[in-house]
Order: structure tokens, then C-alpha cells, then sequence
């Protein structure tokens, strides 16, 4: 039987967005899979949404954690990461969508060789409220632009990572405001640099709007990046930090 793959979708305050996340990853062509839904304390319908999806979806592992309090993407990540069963964990944003072969392409890219520890790929870009349906209609007509990454900076929403990876070398930062995966990419390209591959498909929606991750970054963007690169510079105690403290978190 194929290895189990978690998918972790940290939420805030996305319910507009949340029903195709969700409806997106349920569609997945890979099947062996958990939907593991964190909610930052939203203040929007978003568990209404959540409740739905479980009920929609019977025959799939869905499971909703609640934080006991707002403290952001980092935290919502983590949690999602230690609550997960799967040998291997997508993260997708709650206002993000997936492509419905994308799960199965990058796991048959990473099951290739066991020195692997993450496999990214390409996105296409959406813009406002376009619904699932609607991005797969354009995504097949060829309208939507595809974000090709290239270099070290993998595209977040692309990655497929081993679960040990966390492990190894730590969870996700939950002091930075925004930016979480450019620290964590910048660790696993100090420390794993030869574990990631890339491959050339989509496997994501990636979602552009006023109240996205990315938009609400540029408003923190000074402090984070100074964060960021205090952290590049002092890497091997940072790996140590995270492993001796944050990963107890596991247990």
C-alpha cells in the first residue's frame, strides 16, 4: 500500500477560500491521504466550513485542531506537523488550492530514492476569488500563468517533504510574523541542500489577494527580514535550538 501523505492547512479567518482548499485536496488523485485543518482562532464561519467538509467527505481522514490561541502560520504549521500520521506532509494555505495530480506526482518523485528528503515543483497563479472549478477549466485551456521556480527558494505551496525532515532539522519559527518558509528553506539549503528536487509540473493554485500570506507579509517584511537574516547567520545554533527544544514538541 502507498505511504500515507499529510496534508496541513494552517487557517485564518479564510472561510470564502477554506470550501475549495479543502474540496481540492479531497479530489486528490493519491489517495492515501489525511486533511489536517489547523484554525488560528478565527472569527469568521471558518469551523462551520470545517464541520461541512468532514461531513462531505466520510471516506477521507479529516481532522480539525483548534489553537487555544492566535499565534500564527509558524504555530498552525507545527501543530498540523505533530499532529500528522503520514510518512510525508504537504502544506497548503487555507486560501491556496491543489492541483489534482499533484500529491501523486511529487510522491512518485520522492519515493525514487530514499536520499530525498523534499520535492518541489511549479504553480499556476490565481487572482481573487476564482473558485476551484474555474482554475481547473482555465489551467486546461492554458489561461492560467505558471510560476516556474528556479534556484533555492522553492515555491512553499510545491513542497512535499519527509516528516522526518522536521525532525532532523526543526519545526517551522514561530517567532517571525510572516516568511516562515524562506527560514526553514534557508536551514534545509544550509544543512540539506542536496535532499530537495525539483520537478518540473504543477501542483498548486497559489492565490493572490489583498488579505493573503503574501500580501500581509510586505507590512512586516523589514522586520522579518532582519529576523532572518540574524538566523542565516548563526544556522548551527539555530538547528540545535530547534531540535534540543522545539522538537520535544513530537514526543
Amino acid at each position: 500500500m502507498n505511504d500515507l501523505v499529510s496534508i496541513v492547512i494552517p487557517n485564518y479567518n479564510n472561510e470564502m477560500f477554506l470550501t475549495d482548499c479543502i474540496i481540492s485536496c479531497a479530489a486528490s488523485t493519491y489517495k492515501n491521504i489525511e486533511i489536517i485543518v489547523v484554525d488560528d482562532c478565527s472569527t469568521d464561519s471558518s469551523e462551520r466550513v470545517i464541520s461541512r467538509a468532514i461531513m462531505q467527505f466520510p471516506e477521507i481522514k479529516i481532522r480539525a485542531i483548534r489553537c487555544k490561541e492566535n499565534k500564527g502560520i509558524g504555530h498552525a504549521r507545527n501543530e498540523g506537523i505533530i499532529a500528522s500520521k503520514g510518512k510525508y506532509v504537504v502544506h497548503v494555505d487555507a486560501d491556496d488550492m491543489l492541483v489534482a495530480d499533484g500529491i501523486e506526482k511529487r510522491y512518485n518523485a520522492i519515493i525514487k530514492d530514499d536520499s530525498i528528503g523534499y520535492v518541489h515543483a511549479n504553480a499556476y497563479g490565481v487572482s481573487g476569488d476564482i473558485g476551484l472549478a474555474v482554475a481547473n477549466e482555465r489551467a486546461l485551456s492554458g489561461e492560467l500563468k505558471i510560476h516556474k521556480v528556479e534556484g533555492s527558494r522553492p515555491h512553499a505551496q510545491t513542497i512535499m517533504v519527509k516528516r522526518t525532515m522536521y525532525e532532523m532539522y526543526g519545526l517551522y519559527c514561530e517567532s517571525l510574523i510572516g516568511r516562515v518558509d524562506r527560514e526553514m528553506l534557508s536551514r534545509w539549503a544550509v544543512f540539506a541542500s542536496r535532499r530537495g528536487v525539483k520537478i518540473n509540473d504543477v501542483v498548486a493554485y497559489y492565490r493572490r489577494h489583498e488579505n493573503s500570506v503574501t500580501s500581509r507579509r510586505n507590512e512586516s517584511k523589514e522586520i522579518d527580514l532582519k529576523v532572518i537574516s540574524d538566523y542565516e547567520k548563526r544556522m548551527a545554533d539555530i538547528i540545535a535550538n530547534s531540535i534540543n527544544g522545539n522538537n520535544t514538541r513530537f514526543i
